[in-house]
């Protein structure tokens, strides 16, 4: 939610540098393999997962990267919006 904050140029970039929604999707699975080997399975990002897949259907076999950025015709900072405007509306959703 921190990243979304600036919202036409969100603070990401002392993560991954420019807009990239490749290396976004990265870091992400980098996270959740840290997250894994040191502590354990991240349930709220697993239930994002499933909510993305199956009530957004938006999580297909290519990767939610690889349609957000189709989607947003190869503007990485819309495809990344994307995907933290899916992430707050996981997060009101899951807070009611």
């Amino acid at each position: 939610m921190q990243i979304r904050a600036g919202r036409h140029r969100p603070h990401f970039l002392p993560f991954i540098g420019e807009p990239n929604i490749a290396v976004l999707w990265g870091f992400v699975l980098g996270v959740e393999a840290a997250r894994l080997e040191w502590q354990g399975v991240d349930t709220e990002y697993v239930h994002f997962r499933d909510w993305l897949r199956d009530e957004k259907n938006e999580f297909p076999p290519e990767g939610w990267h690889s349609r957000f950025l189709a989607d947003a015709h190869g503007d990485h900072l819309a495809a990344i919006m994307r995907l933290l405007d899916r992430v707050s509306k996981f997060r009101e959703r899951a807070s009611v």
